[in-house]
């Protein structure tokens, strides 16, 4: 009986260890409970975060205010931390810190030349429901932009 109670438990240390991150899915915006000041709330969002090995990867899409889309590269987030580089061509920053706070919460700050330019913090909820994305940025004018972006997982 010990030897059954054994392999049941060194059975189930692999799949727990290769859980997926509470993170992974996709999540679609809530205009309603979601708002920027300094900027605008786009109607459509859509965040597919998924695992590439040690990192997270963040795909974005939408629409903008005026139904433009949103097309971003794909942001990729080491999962417990570190500073990565801005990718070729990228104008608004060179470097990202990325924190993980703990299983629910990462912190990024990117920056420019040693000169925060954009802090955001993506809080997953304990039912792992609602991603709250806060942010804080400058606009193309220089002006502040600050928002809460609230959304759904799928």
């Amino acid at each position: 009986m010990k030897a059954l109670i054994l392999a049941v438990a060194l059975a189930a240390v692999p799949y727990s260890a290769s859980a997926a991150d509470p993170f992974v899915g996709t999540y679609k915006l809530n205009p309603a409970k979601s708002a920027t000041t300094g900027g605008q709330t786009p109607p459509e969002l859509t965040l597919v975060i998924s695992e590439d090995g040690n990192n997270l990867r963040i795909a974005t899409s939408g629409k903008t205010a005026a139904g433009a889309p949103i097309t971003a590269d794909a942001l990729v987030l080491p999962k417990a931390g570190g500073t990565i580089t801005a990718p070729a061509g990228e104008v608004n920053y060179d470097s990202t810190v990325v924190s993980r706070k703990d299983a629910n919460t990462i912190e990024m700050l990117a920056s420019l030349k040693g000169k925060a330019r954009t802090r955001v913090k993506l809080s997953l909820s304990r039912d792992g429901k609602t991603l709250t994305r806060s942010f804080t940025s400058t606009n193309a004018q220089g002006r502040p932009v600050t928002g809460t972006s609230v959304l759904e997982r799928e």
